[in-house]
């Protein structure tokens, strides 16, 4: 069975080290899956603009929200396309020379149309989702959002139309030198130190703080 693919057009497809580059559906949403927080530009009053903002993917679209009074969010709804794109970085590269020095990473820009989501019920079950997404369990813990936070709230789908994921994993055996420390500084998951409120101190409670905070360590 051949691998199911995402439409990519110029500017979005790569031109150059296509070998890092993959438009598999498959690994592209793995990706989008296992972080929580990325970079929205569009071109806000005839400037680019470029805000970091959380984010979760629900079938073929990506949930982002924020005040009603955004200029970003209404700047996303008034374009033809927006870009969306949210980078792990997994390591340092640390070869023997300076000009080699680089970084093992994996990315996914996405481009695609805004729509504001206007429907309440719909709003509500989008930010219920994003909830459950970026903090598995924390949506049953603390109380849900009423008419007022609604109202106030904005939330946009962008449509998954093209995309791209891109990534460089550097080879160990190539890194190997006696003349300085060379290697990988490895960046990825680590230990979570919670840092409870006053009431909350003796105890966490039903709150595991590991996985609250996976999607957020790289």
């Amino acid at each position: 069975m051949s691998e199911e693919k995402l439409r990519a057009e110029p500017p979005y497809r790569l031109r150059r080290n296509k070998v890092q580059g993959s438009y598999s559906k498959e690994r592209i949403f793995a990706l989008l899956d296992s972080a929580a927080i990325c970079h929205l530009a569009v071109i806000d009053e005839g400037l680019p603009v470029v805000i970091p903002t959380l984010y979760a993917r629900m079938e073929e679209v990506i949930l982002v929200h924020g005040s009603r009074g955004s200029s970003v969010l209404k700047a996303a709804q008034a374009q033809e396309k927006v870009n969306l794109v949210v980078t792990l970085v997994d390591a340092l590269v640390l070869p023997d020379n300076i000009f080699d020095h680089t970084v093992d990473y994996r990315s996914v820009s996405v481009a695609g149309r805004a729509r504001l989501v206007r429907e309440p019920a719909a709003k509500a079950q989008a930010l219920e989702h994003l909830s459950r997404v970026v903090l598995p369990g924390r949506w049953e813990q603390v109380r849900r959002p009423n008419d007022t936070e609604l109202r106030q709230t904005s939330v946009v789908e962008v449509a998954i139309e093209q995309a791209v994921m891109k990534s460089s994993q550097a080879d160990p055996e190539e890194l190997d030198s006696p003349h300085a420390w060379t290697g990988r500084l490895v960046l990825g998951e680590r230990p979570v130190l919670p840092a409870p409120s006053r009431s909350w101190q003796q105890s966490l409670g039903a709150i595991e703080p590991t996985q609250l905070a996976a999607r957020f360590l790289r």
